[in-house]
């Protein structure tokens, strides 16, 4: 039997699939180049379904029909598994021919799945791969440290200094009462991050029970923020972030590894980021979440690790980068992921997104035409039930104000629901404003990158309840400005 020798062949989800944890399904997925493959075919899953998702398949020898083959996977985690259309899934290989005796499959090579990199990287749907594929991999192989759990989360020469305002040292406390599947899960807090302790200023912990069923591990600081010195740095304002961003070719984010916990305390701050359990007394030796200041000094540190990177922004924890021009956008990712492995940071490959046409940032989809807010964040607003009290009130406009930039007529739209802040007496014109403001956060408009080569045109409106504007160029909204009257100006007359 003569050998011919043939690349294996991507394999992608045909349809959305869902897969609840413990069960068996069946779907359809699509093989990638489909020219010539009318043969017999073994499935090679994806090793990050394996890992991460918890996937298991049947050895699998399945016959393509039209480019397309059945597959079996089984969910062998807690949570379900979403696979969305075209997601890569794992590759096949073509078979030769199949008897007893003899299972010949056409590629040679067989790597593990420890040593092939590209597999570890996260799956992309197959029409967003704009950025050369090699050329990629190639800076991926030279950033292996910062990609795995190996070596010591330490930035050399960057420790955060927590300085209080007072030495009076808090009432002492007792822990708090708890179950004890939740006296199991503190049992399991990791100790590379927090040390036995006997400081005095002791802080009580909370569980969270978060969407998946698992513990979120809180600290109540509340009591120590209050003898904490404020340090105060500047956060980027996230519109100036995304208006530089939007309009280009090229995006790559990056998810730094539990990022505050990177960040190593000195010797000093220790003692005060201390809390109590039924085991004893701890206290941490990396940056915890929930102390005063603790975003400011977050972004302060990144802001040295990332220190004059061109084409480069940086928001606590969540790092871009985007161009229009390839090489130069792989130029910009060695130099960021070079960077980090300076600091021996790591980062979460499985939320990162490499040389993508548009990106997920700050709650928006960043692209070469401009920017929108991200369906998923609209969808959790929208999903909110009328408000039955004035915090819920205020909490709803608080989530619906991050897109108002791209609403018109936002002011006069929720103006009826503002009022709700002197007295809350919920009446059918307020149900009419928050199903208005529901149906305007759905249809929020895609803000075009301004062109200061180009025109502009603006158009201006006004009311007895505001006035506004918007900002055009080639029929394209850049952007909207609106605010609702004073009551002073209630009383300006009409010129």
């Amino acid at each position: 039997m003569s050998k011919q020798e043939e690349r294996k062949r991507s394999l992608y989800v045909s349809n959305n699939v869902t897969i609840p944890p413990g069960a068996c399904t069946i779907f359809h997925a699509k093989v990638v180049p489909n020219r010539n493959i009318e043969s017999n075919v073994i499935l090679d899953l994806h090793p990050y379904w394996k890992n991460f998702g918890h996937l298991l398949t049947f050895e699998q020898v399945e016959k393509v029909h039209d480019g397309i083959i059945p597959i079996v996977l089984i969910n062998a985690g807690r949570n379900p598994v979403n696979l969305k259309k075209d997601t890569h899934i794992g590759h096949v290989h073509t078979i030769q021919e199949i008897n007893e005796n003899t299972l010949l499959v056409t590629s040679e090579e067989v790597i593990p799945d420890d040593a092939d990199w590209e597999e570890t990287l996260p799956p992309y749907p197959s029409q967003t791969d704009p950025i050369d594929y090699n050329s990629f991999i190639e800076l991926i192989d030279l950033s292996e440290s910062i990609l795995t759990d190996e070596g010591k989360r330490k930035l050399p020469e960057i420790y955060l200094n927590i300085m209080l305002k007072t030495d009076k040292i808090p009432t002492r406390i007792k822990p708090s009462r708890m179950s004890i599947e939740k006296e199991t899960e503190i049992s399991k807090q990791s100790a590379g991050m927090i040390e036995p302790s006997r400081s005095p200023y002791l802080s009580r912990v909370v569980l969270v029970c978060k969407k998946d069923q698992k513990w979120r591990f809180v600290v109540d600081f509340r009591s120590i923020n209050s003898l904490i010195e404020q340090q105060s740095h500047v956060i980027p304002r996230i519109n100036k972030i995304t208006k530089e961003a939007a309009g280009k070719n090229y995006y790559t984010s990056f998810d730094l590894k539990a990022g505050f916990h990177q960040i190593p305390l000195d010797e000093n701050s220790r003692k005060i980021a201390v809390f109590i359990t039924h085991e004893g007394i701890f206290q941490y030796k990396v940056m915890p979440t929930g102390l005063t200041g603790s975003p400011d000094k977050f972004q302060k540190i990144m802001d040295e690790v990332l220190f004059r990177l061109p084409n480069c922004y940086v928001y606590c924890d969540d790092i871009l980068t985007c161009t229009t021009n390839e090489n130069i956008h792989l130029s910009d990712i060695k130099a960021i992921l070079k960077r980090i492995a300076k600091f021996n940071m790591k980062i979460n490959v499985a939320k990162c997104q490499f040389g993508r046409l548009s990106a997920q940032y700050l709650g928006f989809v960043l692209g070469k035409h401009g920017i929108h807010p991200n369906t998923k964040k609209v969808k959790a607003t929208n999903s909110k039930p009328i408000p039955r009290t004035q915090k819920e009130a205020k909490s709803f406009l608080g989530a619906a104000s991050y897109f108002r930039r791209h609403i018109k007529n936002f002011s006069a739209i929720a103006d009826g629901l503002y009022k709700l802040d002197k007295k809350f007496v919920w009446e059918d014109i307020h149900t009419n404003a928050f199903n208005k403001l529901k149906y305007a956060l759905s249809n929020g408009a895609t803000l075009s990158q301004p062109d200061n080569t180009k025109n502009y045109t603006i158009f201006t409106d006004a009311s007895k309840q505001g006035f506004g504007a918007a900002l055009v160029q080639k029929d394209k909204a850049n952007a909207f400005a609106i605010r609702s009257l004073k009551p002073a100006e209630n009383n300006y007359p009409i010129i």
